[in-house]
Order: C-alpha cells, then sequence, then structure tokens
C-alpha cells in the first residue's frame, strides 16, 4: 500500500479559525453579496481599543491577533439597543479588510 501524506502548515492561534468558504462569494464591488457572508473594505483605519463605526454601526475594536491564516484581525464589539452584543471579526487580507459575519450573539436581560 502506498500513500502520500502532507503535514499542515504549524500556526499560533488563540482563537477558532475563521471559515473561508465565507470569502468565496465576494467581488471587487461585494454588489449582491448575500447577508452572512464577509464584506470587503478597501480603506479602514482601525486601533486596538477605540471606537469604529463601519455602515452606520459603532464597534469597539479588540486588540489585534493573529489568525490561523497568518492574516492581522480584530474582534469588533457592538451592543444592541435590545441589550444583545454583537461580536465580528475583520481581518486583513493585504489589499483590503474584510468584515466577517458576527460569530457570536449574546443577550442580557
Amino acid at each position: 500500500m502506498l500513500g502520500c501524506v502532507s503535514q499542515p502548515q504549524s500556526v499560533k492561534a488563540n482563537l477558532p479559525l475563521v471559515n473561508p468558504s465565507f470569502t468565496h462569494h465576494l467581488s471587487d464591488t461585494n454588489a449582491g453579496i448575500p447577508e452572512g457572508k464577509a464584506k470587503a473594505i478597501p480603506e479602514l483605519n482601525i486601533s486596538a481599543n477605540k471606537a469604529i463605526v463601519i455602515e452606520g454601526n459603532s464597534y469597539v475594536v479588540s486588540n489585534s491577533y493573529i489568525s490561523a491564516l497568518g492574516n492581522q484581525c480584530y474582534r469588533l464589539k457592538r451592543q444592541g439597543r435590545s441589550g444583545s452584543t454583537e461580536v465580528r471579526p475583520v481581518c486583513n487580507n493585504q489589499t483590503y479588510w474584510l468584515l466577517y459575519p458576527a460569530l457570536v450573539f449574546s443577550n442580557t436581560l
């Protein structure tokens, strides 16, 4: 019996991997991207522990981290009016930032 094995690249990450399938629907303009898919943001000035507004929503930015794919990322946290909290990642993809759908929602009543 013959076989072939390749060792995966070693990575260091403290957060779960963001599924790369979110990016396969991206286009240059993001026109027609369905809800729940990653959105490309070409120009984004982001700093840790600062507030940022994206598409009219205000987020608090976490410290940066390196994803398992090797990209610089931040977690964005937004408090909803109903007391819910939304957390979503944004990662640098060399020429633009990718804003991913919320990975975590929580309600505090």
